[in-house]
């Protein structure tokens, strides 16, 4: 029974302790960064430029295709070699 209340109460203080670490971290940060001004720290907006993006759209089908053939075979490939891999595992697993 004691050891249960003794196990119950340390299991209460590391929670606490922890959540403690947790909000000394970021009332120290919070603190840090507007104390010295650096979340505050630009005063005049700067202009974002915007531009109509320029696609080709006649060639996207065939960029698409040249762009994704290589990380599509070696996905098959991945997919292909795990799955060789099980069936040998369960075909010695039987026979074992």
């Amino acid at each position: 029974m004691f050891a249960n209340f003794v196990s119950w109460v340390g299991g209460l203080v590391r929670g606490a302790r922890t959540r403690l670490g947790l909000f000394a971290a970021f009332v120290s940060v919070g603190l840090g960064c507007m104390l010295s001004g650096t979340a505050f720290g630009q005063n005049a907006p700067i202009p974002i430029p915007m531009e109509a993006p320029n696609i080709d759209w006649m060639s996207l089908p065939a960029t698409l295709i040249g762009v994704l053939t290589t990380p599509v075979v070696v996905g098959i490939g991945v997919a292909l070699s795990i799955w060789v891999i099980l069936r040998a595992m369960a075909f010695f697993r039987r026979a074992a």
